[in-house]
Protein backbone atom coordinates (compact mmCIF):
# COMPACT_ATOMS: atom_id res chain seq x y z
CA UNK A 1 0.00 0.00 0.00
CA UNK A 2 1.24 3.82 -1.15
CA UNK A 3 0.42 6.91 0.62
CA UNK A 4 -0.06 9.15 -2.30
CA UNK A 5 0.40 12.78 -0.82
CA UNK A 6 -1.75 15.70 -1.85
CA UNK A 7 0.44 18.35 -1.19
CA UNK A 8 1.97 19.74 -4.57
CA UNK A 9 5.78 20.39 -4.18
CA UNK A 10 7.22 24.41 -5.21
CA UNK A 11 6.71 25.34 -8.96
CA UNK A 12 9.45 25.83 -10.88
CA UNK A 13 9.73 29.09 -12.08
CA UNK A 14 10.59 30.67 -15.65
CA UNK A 15 13.40 31.68 -16.79
CA UNK A 16 11.88 35.32 -17.19
CA UNK A 17 10.39 34.92 -13.46
CA UNK A 18 13.90 34.17 -12.49
CA UNK A 19 15.20 36.64 -14.34
CA UNK A 20 13.16 39.83 -13.22
CA UNK A 21 13.28 38.51 -10.24
CA UNK A 22 17.07 38.58 -10.28
CA UNK A 23 16.77 42.10 -11.96
CA UNK A 24 14.40 43.81 -9.13
CA UNK A 25 16.78 41.39 -6.10
CA UNK A 26 20.19 43.27 -7.50
CA UNK A 27 17.94 46.69 -7.88
CA UNK A 28 16.98 46.04 -4.20
CA UNK A 29 19.99 44.84 -3.65
CA UNK A 30 22.39 48.07 -4.24
CA UNK A 31 19.39 50.10 -3.26
CA UNK A 32 20.55 48.59 0.55
CA UNK A 33 24.45 49.29 -0.24
CA UNK A 34 23.20 52.83 -1.09
CA UNK A 35 20.97 53.77 1.99
CA UNK A 36 23.59 52.02 4.53
CA UNK A 37 26.42 54.38 2.80
CA UNK A 38 23.76 57.59 3.21
CA UNK A 39 23.00 56.09 7.04
CA UNK A 40 26.97 56.43 7.69
CA UNK A 41 27.18 59.92 6.33
CA UNK A 42 23.77 60.48 8.52
CA UNK A 43 25.30 59.33 11.67
CA UNK A 44 28.85 61.47 11.09
CA UNK A 45 27.65 64.88 9.78
CA UNK A 46 24.28 64.85 10.88
CA UNK A 47 24.79 64.87 14.74
CA UNK A 48 28.69 65.83 14.75
CA UNK A 49 28.12 68.17 12.08
CA UNK A 50 30.07 71.14 13.73
CA UNK A 51 33.58 68.78 13.82
CA UNK A 52 33.77 67.27 11.07
CA UNK A 53 32.81 70.52 8.88
CA UNK A 54 34.24 73.79 9.67
CA UNK A 55 32.67 76.16 7.37
CA UNK A 56 32.31 78.75 6.02
CA UNK A 57 28.71 78.84 6.29
CA UNK A 58 27.15 81.05 3.89
CA UNK A 59 23.31 82.26 3.91
CA UNK A 60 23.00 79.02 1.04
CA UNK A 61 24.22 76.42 4.30
CA UNK A 62 21.41 74.33 6.02
CA UNK A 63 20.90 76.56 8.71
CA UNK A 64 23.39 79.02 8.28
CA UNK A 65 25.61 81.62 8.25
CA UNK A 66 26.50 79.82 11.65
CA UNK A 67 27.98 77.33 12.47
CA UNK A 68 25.30 76.91 15.63
CA UNK A 69 22.62 76.93 13.07
CA UNK A 70 24.06 74.93 10.45
CA UNK A 71 24.78 72.47 13.13
CA UNK A 72 21.34 72.40 14.73
CA UNK A 73 19.69 72.26 11.38
CA UNK A 74 22.02 68.64 10.03
CA UNK A 75 21.40 67.17 13.68
CA UNK A 76 17.86 67.98 13.61
CA UNK A 77 17.90 66.62 10.02
CA UNK A 78 19.73 63.43 10.53
CA UNK A 79 18.12 61.66 13.30
CA UNK A 80 14.87 60.72 11.71
CA UNK A 81 17.28 59.55 9.03
CA UNK A 82 19.10 57.25 11.10
CA UNK A 83 15.60 55.85 12.73
CA UNK A 84 14.28 55.51 9.32
CA UNK A 85 16.85 54.25 7.16
CA UNK A 86 17.50 50.80 9.36
CA UNK A 87 13.72 50.86 9.23
CA UNK A 88 13.21 51.00 5.06
CA UNK A 89 16.27 48.48 5.17
CA UNK A 90 13.87 45.63 6.87
CA UNK A 91 11.10 46.27 4.80
CA UNK A 92 13.40 45.97 1.43
CA UNK A 93 14.47 42.60 3.09
CA UNK A 94 10.69 41.49 4.19
CA UNK A 95 9.47 42.48 0.39
CA UNK A 96 12.10 40.58 -1.14
CA UNK A 97 11.33 37.26 1.06
CA UNK A 98 8.05 37.41 0.15
CA UNK A 99 9.00 37.97 -3.71
CA UNK A 100 11.04 35.00 -3.82
CA UNK A 101 8.37 32.75 -1.89
CA UNK A 102 5.79 34.28 -4.66
CA UNK A 103 8.51 32.73 -7.44
CA UNK A 104 8.31 29.28 -5.68
CA UNK A 105 4.72 29.21 -6.10
CA UNK A 106 3.24 31.08 -2.74
CA UNK A 107 -0.01 33.20 -3.61
CA UNK A 108 1.08 36.94 -3.17
CA UNK A 109 -1.09 39.87 -2.45
CA UNK A 110 -1.53 41.93 -5.80
CA UNK A 111 0.28 44.61 -4.27
CA UNK A 112 3.87 42.60 -4.18
CA UNK A 113 5.18 43.12 -7.25
CA UNK A 114 3.95 46.61 -8.34
CA UNK A 115 5.58 47.82 -5.45
CA UNK A 116 8.66 46.08 -5.21
CA UNK A 117 9.06 47.62 -9.01
CA UNK A 118 8.28 50.91 -7.55
CA UNK A 119 10.85 51.05 -4.88
CA UNK A 120 13.56 49.51 -7.60
CA UNK A 121 12.90 52.80 -9.97
CA UNK A 122 12.90 54.91 -7.17
CA UNK A 123 15.64 53.58 -5.55
CA UNK A 124 17.49 54.35 -8.69
CA UNK A 125 16.00 58.11 -9.26
CA UNK A 126 17.70 58.61 -5.46
CA UNK A 127 20.68 57.43 -6.84
CA UNK A 128 20.93 59.23 -9.91
CA UNK A 129 19.54 62.97 -7.30
CA UNK A 130 21.98 62.18 -5.10
CA UNK A 131 25.06 61.82 -7.77
CA UNK A 132 23.89 64.91 -9.52
CA UNK A 133 23.58 66.79 -6.60
CA UNK A 134 27.30 66.38 -5.15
Amino acid sequence: MSIVSSKVGPTRPSKAALAAHRTIGVLHGLLGCFLIGLWGIAVVRGPFFGLVEHGPFGPGTWGGPTLTGAWLVHAAVSVPVIVLIPLALWGIRSLHATMTRGLYGETLSWWVRPVAVLIAVAGVALFVAWVRQI
